[in-house]
């Protein structure tokens, strides 16, 4: 984790919350890279994880999609909103030297 050439990489979906939460800790000590996080979070989760995490990026994936294949777009505007909300009011050290 500790390459100068990189300022980010992609976690694989956890479908598993406390898996990922167990190893955000690890990542966030290991170094200046921060992770993308990639389908594994959810409405619910990612306001904690982007207000708590020096995460890169969150992806919303496939969790928000209906069985038709439409996408919910209150579930996908709540995860938006909680996530910039989160990440606005957040205090942890991002990549870079930034502090929120």
């Amino acid at each position: 984790l500790n390459d100068p050439t990189i300022d980010h990489f992609r976690l694989p979906s956890i479908e598993n919350d406390a898996a990922l939460a167990n190893s955000l800790p690890v990542v966030a000590e290991a170094g200046g890279e921060a992770p993308l996080l990639v389908t594994t979070l959810d409405e619910y989760s990612v306001a904690r994880v982007v207000g708590g995490y020096p995460v890169w990026g969150v992806e919303a994936g496939e969790r928000f999609r209906l069985v038709d294949g439409r996408l919910d777009a209150l579930r996908l505007s709540r995860f938006v909103h909680l996530a910039t909300t989160a990440y606005a009011s957040s205090r942890v050290r991002r990549f870079g030297g930034e502090s929120d």
